[in-house]
């Protein structure tokens, strides 16, 4: 079956054009070379996926999107882009207006783990949520279990937002799934939340743990039509590229092949309008 990955970061090889303003946030995998968009999109290609959405490499670039979304625009057939906003900007809904209606843009990630995040729960980050609802765009939210609870009424009062949770919002595991007590799988009532299940994710599990029981849990929760694969490349890098895709289809392995697509590029294909060609 064709997969999109729906967690992929770039980082150009030039420099003056695309300067890189480092955070610490993530590990430097960008200091390596190999992860532009044409070699990225070659790599994916040999490991049998179709198309990706390339998340802006916030430790690489901090929130100047200009490369993400040159890259969608550089490959309209294959690549979406999500782009980021600063949220401790005084304006950051103005900022998400502006990245958000640029060609290719699908989704706007609001970064919330990062050192000094603040913005969660104050009128800024409400003020920036409404502008994704505004623009039709998902909002795709990298925060901690902690800040869920919190950002639950905004949420609830925008049931048209399509939202996509990244890691599924770190949360702990316990005997290869999600503990019973971490705030994400309270969000199983609210139908436009979607969950990433990403390689990062998976890897928390430890050695060769099995990825199905994780995926068999959050499908009983929330439906396989909410999950979504994605596998943090290059930023995971316990292995190769062609391991992270082999390593989400054994995670869909327990579903019927109806469900195994709907995890691994189906779903990601209707939120995204993301047909590539196989």
């Amino acid at each position: 079956m064709a997969a999109i990955d729906t967690h992929v970061h770039l980082a150009s090889p030039d420099g003056d054009r695309y300067p890189r303003q480092p955070m610490d946030v993530g590990s430097p995998w960008w200091h390596r070379d190999g992860y532009s968009a044409d070699e990225v999109l070659a790599t994916v290609t040999g490991a049998g996926v179709a198309g990706l959405l390339a998340v802006q490499a916030v430790g690489v670039y901090g929130y100047d999107n200009a490369y993400v979304v040159d890259a969608a625009a550089r490959h309209p057939d294959r690549v979406r882009a999500v782009v980021a906003v600063d949220m401790d900007r005084p304006d950051p809904a103005a900022d998400v207006r502006r990245e958000g209606g640029r060609p290719g843009v699908v989704g706007v990630r609001l970064f919330a783990v990062a050192p000094g995040s603040s913005w969660v729960g104050t009128h800024r980050g409400r003020a920036a949520v409404e502008a994704v609802a505004d623009l039709g765009l998902t909002l795709v939210l990298t925060v901690f279990q902690a800040q869920l609870a919190v950002l639950r009424p905004l949420l609830e009062a925008r049931p048209s937002l399509g939202v996509a949770i990244d890691h599924c919002a770190f949360p702990d595991l316990a005997d290869g799934v999600i503990a019973v007590d971490q705030p994400v799988l309270t969000l199983a009532d609210l139908p436009q939340v979607a969950l990433k299940v990403s390689s990062h994710l998976f890897g928390s599990l430890g050695g060769d743990g099995d990825p199905a029981p994780l995926i068999d849990q959050l499908v009983r929760r929330f439906g396989p039509d909410r999950l979504l694969w994605g596998s943090d490349f290059p930023q995971t890098a316990h292995s190769s590229y062609a391991e992270l895709v082999a390593q989400g289809r054994r995670a869909v392995r327990h579903l019927d092949p109806a469900d195994q697509a709907a995890v691994l590029g189906d779903n990601a294909a209707s939120r995204f309008d993301l047909h590539p060609p196989e």
